[in-house]
């Protein structure tokens, strides 16, 4: 396919964009030329040590100046991401890394990695070669350019719980059980919960639940700290449903045995707790550990091998328990749910932004909505109703219609 020709201004020079900048011309090629101008003084401007700089030695020491701040585990995500950029091109001066090269990093350590990851990466690295031209270091960031895009990833694996798993969380108790509902019918993220406070983060008067703090882990233990984000910070309406399982509680929603903040692993622990309470209801059984081991179940199986010892294997088969059935969601899934309540019942999206702490929609959009069977049914009812009304009203217009031209036959 043939370059798109560049259009004049109104007057009548050429603009070229290259690199984030503008470069001006009569002519298409004068336009060019001050482009390469422009790069050899770019390139002149560069101190020789800068020049000898490898992505190596600056990424090492820019992690930990400017992600340095950040929780233990999230430090730990930048330096994986960090180290795959290093492993593509950590020997390559800083500031002769193509666009070629940004796009090598994608394809050599990110094929197959969710979508989200990706952007992540993408990010990661298109902030550290902009703080290296601001510290003329290099000019020009390759991770920025349309052709460094990486592909796509693949869609999150978090989805919005069934109507039936929905039903089960209801109907089993458990001392977890209200950390569980906040998740759900509040949506709030998982450290935000272990942070809720219920005397001094619940206001029943105006059904308000106050977001103010987090709790982010630092090897295992809880640092109550701000939301996630600025948006974080917020006040979600408290559901009746919500309310009627919070009621009569008092101090931390979930605390640890020791009645203070609870660590990562006593969460993973009371997640499992839960969990286990939920598949025990499922297969009918009070503990799992038992399952296959009861006092009648060791009857059943005697009475299997003596059926089977007489060739009735049909009947010996049906003595047999069922595989043991499962319960598989994960606690964020619980705030997916939560996202996706609201948009099925209408929700307008700044208020659904304001509950969820989001500063704009694409996150909702891109991530937490899932179109549900619910909504999908209530969409066709919609355009059902819409084109029955617009038939009813066309029947209408035909018979007006045909009033006029029987009116018009009789006239003449």
């Amino acid at each position: 396919m043939p370059r798109r020709k560049l259009k004049p201004r109104a007057d009548g020079r050429i603009p070229l964009h290259r690199d984030g900048q503008y470069f001006y011309g009569r002519t298409e090629k004068e336009a060019e030329q001050k482009y390469e101008a422009w790069k050899r003084e770019q390139a002149a401007a560069l101190s020789k040590e800068a020049q000898g700089i490898t992505v190596r030695t600056y990424a090492g020491k820019w992690l930990p100046l400017h992600r340095g701040g950040v929780g233990r585990k999230t430090y730990n995500d930048y330096a994986k991401q960090i180290n795959a950029l290093i492993d593509s091109i950590g020997d390559v001066p800083l500031c002769r890394v193509t666009v070629d090269d940004a796009k090598g990093v994608y394809a050599s350590h990110y094929v197959g990695y969710s979508d989200s990851t990706i952007k992540r990466a993408r990010m990661l690295f298109i902030d550290l070669f902009d703080t290296a031209i601001e510290n003329n270091l290099c000019i020009k960031n390759p991770f920025r350019s349309k052709h460094a895009q990486p592909d796509k990833g693949s869609d999150g694996s978090h989805r919005a719980i069934t109507d039936q798993e929905r039903a089960l969380i209801l109907d089993t108790p458990h001392s977890f059980r209200p950390a569980v509902m906040v998740m759900l019918y509040a949506g709030l993220r998982r450290g935000e919960a272990l942070a809720l406070d219920l005397d001094r983060d619940i206001d029943y008067n105006n059904d308000l639940i106050h977001v103010r703090y987090a709790v982010r882990f630092d090897s295992n233990q809880p640092i109550l700290d701000d939301p996630k984000t600025e948006a974080g910070s917020r006040d979600i309406s408290l559901f009746s449903i919500l309310r009627k399982e919070l009621e009569g509680l008092h101090g931390l929603l979930a605390p640890s045995a020791q009645g203070v903040l609870m660590s990562e692993s006593a969460f993973d622990s009371a997640w499992a707790s839960y969990i286990l309470a939920v598949e025990c209801r499922i297969n009918g059984v009070k503990q799992k550990r038992w399952y296959g081991h009861t006092r009648e179940h060791k009857a059943r199986i005697k009475e299997a091998e003596r059926l089977r010892q007489e060739g009735r294997k049909e009947e010996a088969a049906a003595v047999d328990l069922p595989p043991w059935k499962t319960f598989d969601i994960r606690p964020h899934d619980l705030r997916h749910s939560y996202c996706t309540m609201l948009r099925d019942a209408g929700v307008d999206m700044k208020q659904a932004m304001e509950w969820m702490g989001h500063a704009d929609e694409k996150m909702i959009l891109r991530i937490y909505d899932h179109l549900s069977p619910g909504r999908a049914q209530k969409s066709k009812n919609q355009v059902e109703k819409m084109l029955s009304s617009c038939q009813s009203g066309c029947q209408d217009g035909a018979s007006t219609l045909e009033n006029l031209i029987d009116q018009g036959v009789s006239d003449q």
